[in-house]
């Protein structure tokens, strides 16, 4: 019984170990992308469901009808909302998009290279690598527009008197 628990144990070590460097730093970098598109499209619902909350309110506000200022703030947000819905579109069809790594199972059991045969470790962790510069740029992109949509939340317009 000891036997067969310790040839277990070094027979998932030994597989765990098979990967070459790259492959288990292509690895790590996948799953911080994957953490880090959760996050931020997280983030981007919080933020969409302040703006919906607001607009909303706005909407049933009867001063609507009468006050100019108020009907641009409600304008405002409702673009905002739009331009937050794209940008969240838009990080879901390039995660989509996106090419991962099979998992230790799938490439025992023989399945393809999904970055092209040719690719090899390397070629794995460049592409992966450049897939984590894209999320960055797309990140800051997010980050500026939730910065300006949170600016003009925190300007609401005061009735006219």
């Amino acid at each position: 019984m000891n036997r067969l628990l310790l040839l277990l144990i070094l027979s998932i070590t030994a597989c765990d170990s098979a990967e070459s460097p790259s492959l288990r730093e292509s690895r790590s970098i996948q799953d911080n992308l994957l953490q880090r598109i959760a996050q931020v499209d997280s983030m981007l619902n919080t933020h969409l469901t302040t703006l919906r909350e607001q607009s909303i309110a706005l909407s049933n506000d009867t001063l609507l009808a009468s006050d100019s200022l108020l009907r641009v703030h409600y304008s405002n947000l409702k673009e905002s909302a739009n331009q937050l819905e794209y940008k969240q579109t838009e990080l879901r069809n390039w995660r989509d998009q996106l090419t991962l790594l099979p998992s230790k199972e799938e490439i025992a059991r023989g399945i393809a290279n999904p970055f092209g045969e040719q690719a090899g470790d390397k070629g794995i962790l460049q592409a992966l690598n450049a897939s984590s510069d894209t999320l960055t740029i797309l990140e800051s992109s997010i980050s500026e527009l939730i910065r300006t949509t949170t600016y003009e939340r925190t300007t609401t317009p005061k009735p006219q008197e």
